[in-house]
């Protein structure tokens, strides 16, 4: 298939190191390639995981409320705790 490709496109394909390998060689060639390729992936996602661990610890904002936003935490708990006292008595 890949040939044909090739062919009807106006490329050559040239092999350059034609060895020849029993069939066990080339399935032990083509396994360590696989493993190879894994292995390099593997690497990369601990990479990954890695850079993000930094980024995310590397990204702590301060958590100071300013006053505004104290005000409304406490009015969002006092709501709260009333609708809870209501849902509490009309429950009994």
């Amino acid at each position: 298939m890949f040939e044909r490709f090739c062919h009807q496109h106006g490329c050559e394909i040239l092999v350059l190191h034609q060895e020849h390998w029993s069939p066990e060689q080339e399935l032990v060639q083509d396994l360590l390639t696989i493993m190879q390729v894994f292995s390099a992936r593997l690497y990369e996602l601990r990479n990954y995981r890695k850079s993000l661990k930094e980024a995310i610890h590397a990204d702590v904002s301060p958590q100071d409320p300013t006053p505004d936003q104290i005000r409304f935490f406490k009015q969002a708990a006092g709501t709260a705790r009333l609708v809870w006292n209501w849902a509490l008595a009309e429950w009994d």
